[in-house]
């Protein structure tokens, strides 16, 4: 008499892995999306909180910083304290009673956290450090005033998860173009305050 044993079939075992494997497809895709949409709520949190600030600013000192073109935001930090001693927005030096301002608005640590990791000082000797200001991505925030979107106040812009600025494949936002989101850039996946 031949005993019975429950085996499993090809069939049913090519079922399993494809029903796992669609599984773990729409999880990772959920997870994805849940990670970019973080990213990018805390970019435009941060974009948000230094628009605040630059408001604040010129409400109590009558002035944006000028910048004729794209420039990325740069924080320098004292090597010793850690704590922020310069803020540079444009090509103009900020007095320290608008810095002191800004950052009273702004906090500190939040700004911090959002620095492009290498350095742009050129010597591990000095006393300060400078950095750029990041998104959740990487990419550079750039600021202009007077704003080519923005006519009566300050564009601020990140390239987003992409990288890359508008639809044109540009790596830095164009300092001459008027028409910098012409129709066929509208939707791209910038992060901007305008």
């Amino acid at each position: 008499m031949k005993t019975f044993r429950f085996r499993f079939t090809l069939v049913e075992v090519l079922a399993v892995v494809a029903l796992v494997s669609l599984l773990a497809a729409i999880g990772f895709g959920a997870y994805s999306y849940a990670m970019n949409a973080s990213r990018e709520s805390n970019t435009k949190a941060l974009l948000k909180r230094i628009e605040a600030g630059l408001e604040s600013c010129r409400t109590k000192f009558g002035y944006y910083p000028a910048s004729t073109s794209f420039t990325a935001i740069s924080l320098t930090l004292k090597r010793d304290t850690s704590l922020v001693s310069a803020i540079q927005f444009g090509t103009d030096a900020m007095s320290s009673d608008y810095e002191k301002e800004f950052l009273r608005v702004v906090d500190e640590e939040s700004l911090k956290k959002n620095m492009i990791k290498t350095l742009n000082a050129s010597s591990e000797t000095t006393t300060e450090m400078s950095f750029d200001l990041e998104d959740s991505w990487g990419g550079k925030i750039y600021y202009r005033y007077p704003g080519q979107i923005n006519k009566g106040g300050f564009d601020l812009i990140a390239p987003g998860a992409d990288g890359k600025f508008g639809k044109n494949n540009a790596t830095s936002p164009a300092s001459d173009r008027s028409d910098y989101y012409s129709d066929n850039e509208k939707i791209c996946d910038d992060i901007t305050n305008f």
